[in-house]
């Protein structure tokens, strides 16, 4: 599942707010309103199927309670 794609020209990235094994976090901000956001980017290359498996769940779930 890529999220980015969808995301391109809607936000604006602002910071590095932190970086790890799995990916980094950005601080970014939605171009329409303003409205500030943690984007957390994952590596999906390194991890396993059953990892990928949990962070599409997590996307999901993120999602559901973004709507």
């Amino acid at each position: 599942m890529c999220v980015i794609g969808s995301m391109a020209g809607k936000y604006d990235r602002l910071d590095l707010i932190g970086s790890g094994t799995y990916g980094r976090a950005w601080l970014v901000q939605r171009t329409t309103t303003g409205r500030r956001y943690v984007l957390k980017e994952v590596k999906v290359s390194n991890l396993t199927e059953r990892e990928r498996g949990q962070a599409a769940t997590e996307v999901r779930l993120h999602m559901e309670t973004l709507l």
